[in-house]
């Protein structure tokens, strides 16, 4: 790159003022302010219809009962150990999951329905199913919505959620709907919480065909008090075997300022790294799915993770990447307690008769 062109470059990016590695052309460039947009303006969604990007709004009661779920939890059994490399970074250690999971970007959007949970467990099961079964499906968040809590009320599926809760449910229910079936595809993308119901009542799904679930479970992935270094080996090593997370993660105010202005107004190749947005007092939580990683640069490896809040014109494919070597120990507050602000958790499941449709 001409280096007057690069000087031009490097003094737009450092006026913009994002807490953010930004990848201009070939070079890195490294800024450490963050935005001062609000939580709750109006984003472009990619289709020109703004709207505002949902978070899940907690209860402590809710809040508490996840963090001792988390830390008492069976951690996920590693099938096998792996170390990071020294030459970490020579481009050829990178890995992502996104073959294994079938999905429109513009479709794979929440609208206002904070069901976010249920977009990023539902995509844990599809990798899941086309790892094991060979048949890429895209299963039917609607039918979930639709279903649990039979849809309505306080505590419904745009009112937020948790792993737990979902592998709960399908441990009763054991049908996967694929998204192709008539009412299946997402239809609460203007609901909201207090809607307090879903727009799309359960007995209007079709529900042939379907798949049928064997066995559902999930754990914790040991990443807090374990050190960077291991709890970034935990990460990989579960990729490495062809299994996506479950990552869960709140900001307060200054934080979600940070992440929605960099999902609006820039692309994929932005790295955001979360670590000037611990201690913060809880604005809201979110749920998404660690598909890879990539360690091509070794002063700049990330995640890639794969978001439920449609496309924008910079982010094609509703993916942002998450800064790998970024303090997995950060916390978060709320009611005077404090919490771990970043869980990661893997899903188990197996399928009936090796995941084939099920006519009937």
């Amino acid at each position: 790159m001409p280096k007057k062109m690069f000087t031009r470059l490097l003094f737009v990016c450092l006026c913009l003022g994002l807490f953010t590695t930004i990848a201009c052309g070939n070079e890195t460039i490294h800024l450490t302010d963050q935005t001062t947009m609000a939580p709750g303006v109006s984003h472009d969604q990619g289709d020109d219809t703004p709207y505002l990007y949902p978070l899940m709004h907690m209860s402590k009661t809710q809040l508490d009962e996840e963090e001792t779920e988390f830390k008492s939890l069976e951690t996920y059994s590693l099938l096998q150990q792996r170390e990071l490399m020294m030459d970490r970074g020579t481009g050829a250690i990178s890995k992502t999951l996104l073959p294994y999971i079938t999905y429109i970007p513009s479709e794979r959007n929440q609208g206002s329905c904070g069901d976010c949970w249920v977009w990023a467990a539902t995509g844990a099961l599809e990798i899941d199913h086309a790892v094991t079964t060979g048949i890429h499906e895209r299963f039917s968040t609607q039918y979930f919505n639709s279903k649990y809590n039979n849809g309505e009320g306080a505590n419904w599926a745009c009112c937020g959620g948790s792993l737990g809760r979902f592998t709960s449910w399908y441990n009763t229910d054991k049908i996967l709907i694929p998204w192709s079936n008539t009412n299946a595809g997402f239809g609460d993308k203007s609901r909201t919480c207090g809607s307090l119901a879903t727009a799309v009542p359960q007995n209007t799904i079709s529900v042939t065909p379907h798949y049928e679930l064997k066995s559902i479970s999930y754990s914790a992935v040991p990443t807090t008090g374990v050190g960077q270094t291991t709890a970034i080996a935990n990460i990989m090593n579960i990729i490495d075997n062809n299994k996506a997370l479950y990552y869960t993660y709140h900001f307060g105010s200054r934080g979600w300022n940070a992440f929605y202005y960099n999902w609006s107004h820039y692309a994929e190749p932005v790295i955001f790294n979360p670590d000037s947005y611990g201690g913060e007092s809880d604005a809201g939580g979110h749920g998404v799915l660690v598909v890879g990683y990539d360690t091509a640069d070794p002063a700049n490896p990330y995640w890639i993770v794969l978001n439920s809040w449609g496309t924008t014109s910079g982010r094609p494919n509703g993916l942002f990447r998450l800064r790998m070597d970024m303090n997995y120990d950060n916390t978060y507050t709320n009611g005077g307690s404090t919490y771990s602000q970043h869980k990661f958790y893997v899903l188990d499941s197996t399928f009936q008769e090796s995941g084939i449709r099920n006519p009937a």
